[in-house]
């Protein structure tokens, strides 16, 4: 969970631009009497899903300096995917320090948040 969260949607709901949810953040577990911090790393794009989903977003946006996912990035004949379910990407690999955790991030977004009518992916 997101501690800041009711802080962060009262911020929003008052039309303030919020920055948050953009990693590095402190990790922390619940101990009697208060939070305790603890080694850990928290992912920037699986956050911002959570906070999407927390906030009642209808829209998910990771941005990234590359034209969007594709099959075999990096190597010849590799094309951008354009239209995709969440379970067609997730029958695919995506490498963990690369584009895996966006699109981990992003199927679990719609995955929890989208009717069944509206589960595509839809690329500009």
């Amino acid at each position: 969970r997101i501690v800041e969260v009711e802080i962060i949607r009262l911020l929003t709901e008052a039309g303030v631009l919020v920055v948050c949810a953009g990693g590095g953040g402190v990790p922390v577990v619940e101990v009697a009497g208060g939070l305790t911090g603890v080694e850990a790393v928290i992912d920037k794009d699986l956050t911002a899903a959570l906070l999407a989903e927390v906030l009642g977003a209808d829209a998910l946006l990771l941005l990234t300096d590359v034209t969007g996912v594709e099959t075999d990035f990096g190597r010849p004949g590799s094309e951008v995917i354009r239209h995709v379910t969440p379970s067609d990407l997730r029958a695919r690999a995506f490498p963990a320090g690369s584009m895996g955790p966006k699109v981990d991030a992003a199927c679990r977004f719609v995955e929890r948040i989208a009717d069944e009518s509206v589960r595509a992916y839809s690329a500009g």
